[in-house]
């Protein structure tokens, strides 16, 4: 007797939607959560098939949006941390998959170099500190501390 499949899930109404995640490089686990609260019910599985049959890429580049920027600079002058371990840090806060190319890209567009001299590392974290207050002059981040 041939098994019946399952009846498929309608993803269409969420195709823009998950389109923004894929640019935000959240997880497929994350993308499934946020779709199964609006209350259509689906797996990260789903999500990654819908995508390939969809023919959707894969790699989007990231939005610099200013949360992440906030984090990356954050873990870098404050922690000295890796392209690795602020790759974890995005993943564990934020739910954002990024890759250590893509840390590594985004710290080097924040001026974020690993070998600067003292004069260049002062510049660096004044530019940082001043793009860090205006984003939080209008609203964009928030001031949250590491646990």
């Amino acid at each position: 007797m041939p098994q019946s499949r399952k009846p498929e899930i309608n993803l269409e109404p969420y195709k823009e939607q998950i389109l923004h995640f894929l640019t935000q490089k959240r997880s497929y686990a994350f993308i499934a959560s946020r779709i199964t609260e609006r209350g259509t019910k689906c797996t990260a599985r789903t999500i990654r098939r819908r995508i390939n049959a969809w023919e959707l890429p894969q790699r989007l580049p990231l939005e610099d949006s200013p949360e992440v920027c906030a984090l990356v600079s954050e873990a870098y002058f404050k922690f000295n941390a890796t392209d690795v371990q602020i790759a974890q840090i995005v993943q564990r806060r934020l739910d954002i998959v990024l890759t250590i190319w893509g840390v590594e890209a985004l710290r080097l567009r924040l001026g974020c170099h690993r070998r600067l001299s003292a004069l260049q590392a002062i510049e660096a974290q004044e530019n940082v500190t001043k793009n860090l207050t205006k984003s939080l002059s209008e609203g964009h981040i928030q001031v949250t501390t590491f646990t």
